[in-house]
Order: C-alpha cells, then structure tokens, then sequence
C-alpha cells in the first residue's frame, strides 16, 4: 500500500462525517419527526422509560417485576444497562433522543472506520468515501430499530484499528485500547455480534501480526517483545476488557436459565438464516420485496416454518458499484491482504446462510458462544467491514488509472460502463423498486467518464461517481422506515388502557394480547401497529407476558403447559385479560371496552398469597403434569422443587391456615408484605422464583424455596410478621465494585503513561 502524508486539516474527515450523519437524520434533529417502527416502539421505548424513571428517583433498576412475571435487567443484554450510550437517549425526550443516539453511531461508525483505512495507509479520499459507505450501509439502516446493535456495528471498525496498531507494536498502552473497545463491544447489549466481533476480530489480528512480523519485516517487535512486556500487555490487555464482566457475568446466568439455554439448532441457533438466494438483494434491496409490503414490515416478517424471512439480505447492502471496487482492488500488487479480507468476508457470508449452508451449524459445535445466539444472518458484519476495506482498496486503485495521465484508462472505463449498463438492465425489471440503485448506477457511469476521459471535469468525475456511490445508500435508508409526530409515543391518548391498568391493586397482573391495535400516524397516515406491550413497564402494570425475546425458561413453561384458565390466573394474580378483539361476554368475566382494548376482568378473585394445606416435593416433569390435572388449586396445593426435601419434616399438618396480607413496598428490586397466619403454613407468592432473590422474616434471612415450578415460596409461624424479598444477586456488588476500581485506575494509568512512556 502507498502511504500517503497526513492531510493539512485532520478534523475535515470528522466534520465530513458529522455533516453526513446531521444530514441523515435531519428529520429528527431539526423537524418533529421520529423513527418510531418495530422494536424501537414495542420494546425500546418501554424499557428506557423504566431507566428515565429510575434517573428520576435515583435508584437503579436491576429486576423488571412488570414483564413475564418478572426476569433480571441486567442479566438480559436486551436491556442494554451496561451499554454507556444507552444512558444518553432518555437524558432527552425519548424520542429525540433515539434520533440522538442513531446520529452519534453513524458518526462514530465512519470515523473509525476512516481511522482503520488510514492506519492501513489508504489515501484520503479513498478512507472517506469508504467509511461513508460502511456508516450508510444496510446493515447500519435496517438495525436503527435495535439500538444494541448499533452499538457494535459503531465500534467493530474502532477494535479493528486497535487490533491493527496492536499487531505492528505490542505496547501495554495499546493493548488496554484493543480490551476497551472489545469492552465497548460486548457491554452494548447484543450477544450475536459480540460473538462475530470476536472471531472476526482474532481471524483480522492473527493475520495482520503475521503480516507484520513475517511479510514487511519492518518492524522486529519479537527482539523487543521481552517476558516482562508480555505479561504487562496480557494484563493491561485483560484490565482494558474488564467492564465486560459486569455484563457476561450476569448474562451466563441467565442464559442458562433462559429460552436460549436449547440444544436444538433447528429452534435456536438456526433460526433467522439468510436464504443464498436472496444475497442479490446486497445490490437491489428493493426487488424482492412483496408489493404490498413496505422496508420495514418486510424485515420483520417472520416466516413461521423457518423463523426467518426473504429480507435478510438487505442486512448487506453496501450499494450497487461495490462489486467492481472489489475487483479493482485486486489490480494492485499487495494482494495478501485482499485475499486475506476476500476469504473472511465469504466465510462471513456463508456462516450468514445458517441452515442453508453447513458451516454456521459446524461453528456452533467448535467455536464457544456462537450457539447461545440466533439470527446467524447478523455475522454479516464481518463480511461488510472486510468487504469495505476492499472496496477502499479498489477505490485508490481507481484513482491511480484515472488520474494518472500515463495510465491508459479506456479499457476500465469500458469495464465499468459495460457493469453499470448491465446492472441497470437488471434494475429495469422492477424500476419502481429499484430507481435508487439505477439512480447511482448512472451517476457512477457518468462520474466514470468524466473522471477517466476529460482532463478538465476529472475533479467532477470523481465526485459523481462518490455520488453515485453514496446517495442510494442514503436515499434507501430513508425509505427503510417512515417517520412520525412525537403523538406516537403519546400513550396517555393512544392506549389508555395502561393507565386503566394502573388503578388496579398491587400486584395485580393482567395477560395483553399483542394483536390490540395502537394508532399511529406515518408519514402522515393514519395507520395501527401492533399495541406495545412493553410500555406497561412505564405505568408500572405487570403483566404475565410482553415483548421480548429472552425469557426464563420456566416462565415460557408455564405458558406452554396447557394449564386451565382458572387455575393459571390464581397462580399469577391475574385480574384481568386484554384483546383487541369483542371476545363475547361470558359470564366469568366483566366486559369492558378501553380505547381501542376490550378488558376482561375476572369475576373470581385471586390473590397473590396462598397458605396451601397440601404440600408435596415433586421433579419439575411430573409438577407440570399435576399442574395441568383438573384437581390441582393453588389455593390448597403446592408442589415443591426436589431441594426442598429437606423441609418436608418442618411442613405443619391439620387444617388449612387462614391467611391475611397487605402491601408495605412495591419497588423493583424488592416486595414487603405483611402477613397475617393463624397458624404454622408454608405460603406461597405469585413472584418468579430466580437465582438472587432473598427471603427476609421480621428483618432476619430464612430459606426460599420454588413452588409450583416456578414460584417464591417461604415458611412461615403463626401470628403477624413482616416478610421481604430483596434481589441481591452475588455477582451486583462484586460488579459494582470492579467497576468502581477500574475507574479509579483508569487516571492512574493516564498518568503513569505520561510520566513514565516507557511502560506505555
């Protein structure tokens, strides 16, 4: 590669991009329209206004009581606690601060990926116009609905640089950036590209410090490389990653108490694959989309047979010249490298077509984590950086034809004219689908002959043919989603069956069908999305089902055991049902229409304490089966976990106990009862039994123990007492703690490197 002098201005590639990115999301930094689609309503939204109401009392949320009956927040990567950026969005009205949030990552997603092409001595124009390309890709597009992952797709090129300058000199100082950044990477709350991030991240430094130590020879790093600098940079290395402890300690807990704890490929790891066939869409996006479906409902539509859909593909659009920039690249001399980021980038893609294709089901087997995730089509953000380094590579090569007058330019402006003539007439076949990409493809051929063929329009050349490059990647991310008012996440006036909800006595639980329409306005249309479930977290309604695609495994169960009505009601304190739909009036319930929701609320009562009289130890299997016989009252029976043999012998006989409780505290990381017993009973609590939770009677610890599968349940005397549940994981004040050393460190390390560069 030619080095090239560092430009006069080095803020003018930043400012380039912050200008890009300002212009991308426009809408919604400067007009009152916000993203709003799929998951960024029906998921995101909720949980960050449980954080903002957290900011608001100065507390901190690390158990959610008001989704699925209650699971961990911080142990779910979903929620994105340990993600710094995630704190910013409700530091703004949330919907601006979505918008916020996306122009920052663009930013950062371009500027490091400008920084990476740089270090690896790309010329200026070449690094801009391809960071440009890998900020306003597919991938960077379809994901805005999932903040976690914009996250990784920001930071992925900035651990490739630090991996890049790692591998030219082992510097303590270097390798606690590289440990940092993998840090960034794996806290942003996405386990999928974590995973891709670090294999593709060891694959770019294993080759590259070969590159270095075997190929250029240009710098002996092995003589300098003493025992001692080893072990410094191993351990400033491990010290820069070690915030991630803070989110895959928790997190490998709940995996392996959670739905994504499955041996079955099929129906985990499998899921979400990216057909081969549709890898055309990398160049069209548009073209095979159904007509009556627009960007965003075709990425989100689930194929029910194979939990994947027709759109995947989109995921890898990096616009319509890029194939003839990847050619070009191999023009030049120093091809190891291409060949290197070639052979990764397809192993990306065909561990990307999951089910289709052997290799991801053969990864999952040999390579720790890979397993644990769905959607393999997400391992495509290997393939689109190494993919745009390439197409950097191509594009210097470009310039070095076009703009040297030695060079005979006519037979690559013939190339390139013959693959934009015959890529526009593909387009031809769905031109309403695909003017965006014909849109570029005549731009880069006109840009192609003025750069090639006319000394005085070169300069003008070249930028059209950037345009060409650049504005259908821009012009299909704004189609991806429609934009509306900030009335979409009015709630208050939109589903005001929340704050019905909210009247309810503590602790009630109520099941909301996600088919109850939510009114939307989309680019000025009055349309229903689905209601967003999830929102019950902000009016502090608990509801025994939501949104999310992590579960406790006992909790989904439950729900899939075929348990009666009645009976599932009493175990959850369920007050009342929610559809979208007049269900008929039955005679069990009172029928009422909120909004656009019809509630039904339970005649019989329930309560969320029961004092049964019959008490067995029984294996999970056969409970659930005893759970779903005729007979079974939670009321009157409980059924114990086998841990609980021990407890048999203390459990009282005689009649059934007569119990009286009322509320004392209601709060996220703790429930406070009093409870009234007129005689010895084992009680039972329609809470979540997990991993963390703590039994307290009149201020003293006693044994909790899982009853009913999947309920807290505690032994309680006769008499008046006071019972608390705390949620005091092992792992919260360890974490805490570490945290707070790493950052009291983090100055001491800053001063040590300046004061002493030698051990930098």
């Amino acid at each position: 590669m030619n080095p090239e002098p560092s430009p006069a201005k080095p803020w003018a590639a930043p400012l380039l991009f912050l200008a890009v990115a300002f212009v991308a999301f426009f809408q919604g930094l400067v007009l009152p329209n916000f993203y709003f689609a799929n998951d960024l309503l029906a998921f995101s939204y909720g949980h960050l206004s449980l954080l903002k109401h957290d900011f608001q009392q100065g507390v901190l949320s690390i158990w959610n009581p008001y989704l699925f009956g209650g699971q961990p927040i911080f142990a779910n990567p979903n929620y994105m606690r340990c993600n710094p950026f995630h704190y910013l969005i409700p530091l703004f009205p949330i919907p601006y601060g979505f918008t916020v949030y996306f122009f920052l990552h663009l930013f950062i997603g371009a500027w490091g990926t400008y920084a990476l092409l740089k270090a690896l001595r790309y010329s200026e124009s070449a690094s801009r116009v391809a960071a440009l390309i890998y900020g306003l890709s597919g991938d960077f597009w379809w994901e805005l609905i999932h903040p976690s992952i914009l996250s990784v797709i920001a930071f992925w090129p900035w651990l490739a640089l630090t991996l890049e300058n790692l591998s030219r000199d082992w510097r303590p100082r270097t390798a606690f950036w590289a440990g940092l950044t993998f840090a960034f990477i794996a806290c942003a709350g996405n386990f999928q590209l974590m995973t891709s991030a670090l294999y593709g991240g060891l694959a770019f430094f294993a080759y590259r410090l070969y590159h270095w130590s075997s190929v250029e020879k240009t710098l002996p790093w092995r003589e300098r490389l003493s025992p001692k600098k080893l072990l410094l940079v191993l351990i400033l290395g491990a010290w820069g990653a070690a915030p991630l402890a803070v989110e895959l300690i928790p997190t490998f807990e709940f995996s392996q108490l959670s739905t994504r704890n499955s041996p079955d490929y099929d129906q985990l790891s499998g899921t979400f694959s990216m057909r081969p066939v549709n890898t055309y869409e990398f160049l069209f996006p548009f073209m095979g989309l159904p007509e009556d479906k627009s960007p965003e409902a075709s990425i989100q539509d689930i194929d029910p047979p194979n939990t994947d859909n027709m759109s995947l593909g989109d995921f890898g659009y990096l616009g319509v010249w890029i194939p003839f920039l990847v050619y070009f690249a191999f023009k030049r001399k120093d091809r190891r490298f291409l060949y290197f980021l070639s052979a990764f980038a397809l192993l990306s893609l065909f561990t990307a077509w999951g089910r289709y294709f052997p290799l991801h089901r053969i990864l999952c087997q040999i390579l720790p984590g890979i397993a644990l995730s769905r959607a393999p089509f997400r391992f495509l953000d290997v393939y689109i950086l190494f993919t745009v380094i390439l197409a950097a590579a191509g594009y210097q090569t470009l310039e070095r034809y076009f703009s040297d007058e030695k060079e005979n330019a006519k037979p690559w402006l013939m190339g390139g004219l013959a693959y934009g003539a015959l890529l526009m007439v593909v387009g031809l076949f769905q031109a309403d689908r695909n003017w965006r990409e014909m849109l570029g493809l005549a731009l880069g051929m006109m840009g192609l002959f003025y750069w090639a063929l006319v000394p005085g329009w070169k300069k003008m050349g070249r930028l059209l043919f950037q345009a060409g490059l650049l504005l259908p990647l821009l012009l299909s991310g704004w189609a991806d989603f429609g934009t509306g008012p900030a009335s979409n996440f009015d709630f208050d006036r939109n589903a005001p069956i929340f704050a019905f909800l909210q009247k309810a006595p503590e602790g009630s639980r109520f099941f909301m069908d996600m088919q109850v329409p939510y009114p939307v306005k989309e680019n000025g249309q009055d349309l229903y999305f689905p209601m967003p479930q999830d929102e019950a977290m902000d009016y502090r309604v608990r509801l025994v089902n939501g949104y999310d695609s992590i579960n406790i495994r006992r909790t989904r169960d439950l729900q899939n055991a075929q348990i009666a009505l009645p009976t599932y009601a009493k175990l959850w304190d369920i007050k009342g049902l929610v559809f979208g739909q007049d269900r008929g009036n039955a005679k069990e319930f009172d029928h009422q229409q909120i909004g656009t929701a019809h509630y039904y609320g339970l005649k019989v009562p329930t309560s969320h304490l029961w004092a049964p009289s019959q008490v067995e130890v029984m294996p999970d299997d056969q409970c659930l089966a005893a759970m779903r016989s005729p007979g079974f009252d939670p009321a009157t029976t409980a059924y114990l976990a086998p841990d609980a043999q021990a407890l048999k012998a203390d459990l009282p006989s005689g009649k059934k106990a007569k119990l009286t409780y009322q509320w004392l505290k209601d709060e996220s990381n703790q429930q406070s009862y009093q409870v009234i017993l007129d005689g010895p009973s084992l009680v039972t609590f329609s809470e979540a039994y997990y991993p963390g939770w703590k039994a307290f009677l009149d201020g003293n610890p006693v044994p909790l123990y899982r009853a009913n599968y999947d309920f807290r349940a505690v032994l309680l005397p006769a008499g008046t007492h006071r019972v608390d549940f705390k949620y005091e994981p092992a792992w919260w004040k360890r974490g805490l703690w570490l945290l707070i050393l790493w950052l009291l460190a983090l100055p001491c390390l800053l001063l040590i490197w300046k004061w002493k560069p030698a051990l930098a």
